[in-house]
């Protein structure tokens, strides 16, 4: 690729240079253009040019704009004449106010743009540049792409010749062009972040197309050759892939279109957050709760099989123990889950004992005491406690004539506990017992 720049009076002589080299085609978009009275201008060497049998197209910009600066109806003709296809774009058509290029293309590979346009003005009296851009194919069908948008749907003076037949007359010029440049109208695919190891479709519409033009689709520098009838194509997807869809006629003038398809790399779903407001899983029956949560990387949430957002919070009352689960997917159906248990507390149902008085033990009323362990074998649990055997015991006569007569046994216990086993007789005084 070579690049060189020119101003002023330099540029007429480096354009003519340029297109004298040309071999197969010239493509020229120029806001306005006039010959030269002398017959010196670029308009008078493209005619030369063109009788020698290349291919030459002149796209101008609409000549009412300004009559000092474009063409006549009879220059045009002239130029006509002089097999050079001439077309004119309309003001406020399209995308634009009005076409205010300077550009021209030579041969599919040099490009000369810039503020100068093809009229004794531009080249004795106005400060102007140019830059000329050499060998560079991929930088000329930029502007062979901005040549076939302007003269196909700018001005709607041209007819595109599709791939599938249809095609429409509006140009009366349009069948004197002998060469097309062929169009991209569409490149697309159905998945642009496929899963690696996968297929994906690509497919085009183009246009100015025929069994002479070369239709490739280049995949990480490999050329697929495809015929030019074929709409579609599937590739397997192993890394990331840069495809370049190129069409190219007989000239070797080509326009190329690139789709760039990032494999996918797994990012399942990210549960950042599922918990409640205040951090507890512990509650009181009928008690409130609010869940809250966060979810990345992913397309659809689901708590509970209740789709909600991605971020969100939810008050909920429940009465028994639950487990919320939170299940989130991404558009390739990776999940992630994160489930949640909230336990509920009941307040407590207290009986107290009832007390049964008929089921203390009673001794028997006939039972006969043979001897003291006999004594220890009932259970009387509101018995007061026995005296302190220390202290001193006083019994009157009466009563001790009343336990003699009891029976002999208690008789003789009573003398052994409280007469420290001194016998007691009916008619004896009263005594004080150490």
């Amino acid at each position: 690729m070579e690049v060189k720049s020119y101003t002023n009076r330099e540029i007429k002589p480096a354009i003519i240079t340029q297109l004298r080299q040309a071999k197969k085609s010239i493509r020229i978009a120029m806001a306005y253009a006039r010959n030269y009275d002398d017959g010196s201008g670029l308009l008078d060497e493209l005619k030369i040019i063109a009788k020698k049998g290349l291919d030459v197209q002149i796209l101008l910009g609409e000549k009412d704009i300004d009559t000092h600066s474009s063409l006549s109806d009879s220059e045009i003709k002239n130029l006509e004449n002089n097999n050079i296809v001439v077309l004119l774009t309309a003001i406020n058509q399209g995308n634009y106010a009005i076409m205010h290029h300077k550009f021209c293309v030579i041969d599919g590979h040099t490009v000369i743009n810039g503020s100068f346009n093809w009229t004794p003005n531009a080249g004795e009296y106005s400060a102007e540049n140019i830059t000329i851009i050499e060998k560079n194919s991929v930088n000329a069908a930029k502007f062979l792409q901005e040549f076939v948008y302007l003269r196909d749907n700018v001005g709607g003076f041209a007819n595109t010749k599709r791939s599938n037949g249809g095609s429409k007359q509006v140009n009366p010029h349009f069948d004197s062009i002998k060469y097309l440049i062929p169009v991209i109208s569409a490149f697309r695919t159905d998945n642009v972040n496929p899963k690696k190891g996968s297929n994906i479709n690509l497919s085009w519409l183009l246009g100015n197309v025929d069994d002479k033009t070369l239709v490739e689709i280049i995949e990480n520098g490999y050329h697929h050759k495809i015929s030019y009838q074929i709409t579609n194509k599937t590739f397997n997807i192993q890394k990331n892939t840069i495809f370049t869809l190129k069409i190219a006629n007989e000239l070797g003038e080509f326009v190329q279109k690139e789709l760039f398809i990032e494999v996918y790399t797994s990012n399942a779903p990210q549960i950042v957050r599922f918990t409640t407001a205040d951090n507890t899983n512990v509650i009181l029956s009928g008690q409130d709760i609010v869940l809250l949560w966060q979810v990345e990387n992913a397309n659809q949430v689901v708590i509970n099989g209740e789709q909600v957002t991605v971020v969100g919070e939810k008050r909920i009352n429940i009465t028994q123990n639950t487990v919320f689960e939170l299940k989130a997917t991404n558009q390739y159906n990776e999940n992630s889950q994160s489930n949640l248990e909230i336990r509920v507390l009941t307040e407590p149902n207290v009986q107290l004992p009832t007390f049964d008085a008929n089921a203390i033990p009673k001794p028997p009323t006939n039972a006969v005491l043979s001897t003291i362990s006999d004594f220890g074998k009932f259970t009387f649990p509101l018995l007061p406690p026995l005296p302190n055997l220390a202290k001193k015991v006083v019994i009157d006569k009466q009563t001790t004539q009343e336990i003699s007569k009891s029976s002999s046994l208690l008789k003789s216990f009573f003398s052994t506990i409280f007469l420290k086993n001194k016998p007691i007789k009916p008619d004896e005084p009263t005594q004080n017992i150490d």
